[in-house]
């Protein structure tokens, strides 16, 4: 069963990373993309797309505080035998 904590720790713990350099990666790119978007935009459009423009911007980090951190406390948890790696509502994001 230990070996099986410590493996799923590990698993933990590089899903987490990806899923955060995946996140601060996909963040560079939402902006210019939403600022061409408004640039092709027609002047009644604008003030709707500076609202999803405003609320996009912060998916990643929401991304990456709720679900990533979360997991990657799991994984060290996991990975140094302490309670919070054996706890189910960080395992698995239940609240």
């Amino acid at each position: 069963m230990e070996s099986h904590k410590k493996v799923l720790g590990i698993l933990f713990v590089i899903f987490a990373s990806f899923q955060l350099l995946l996140m601060l990666f996909l963040g560079m790119f939402y902006p210019p993309s939403l600022t061409f978007a408004m640039s092709q935009a027609e002047p009644k459009d604008v003030p709707i797309l500076e609202l999803v423009m405003n609320i996009v911007r912060y998916i990643p980090a929401i991304v990456i505080i709720f679900l990533a951190f979360a997991r990657l406390v799991a994984g060290i948890g996991l990975l140094a035998k302490r309670k919070v790696g054996h706890d189910p509502r960080v395992n698995h994001r239940v609240p």
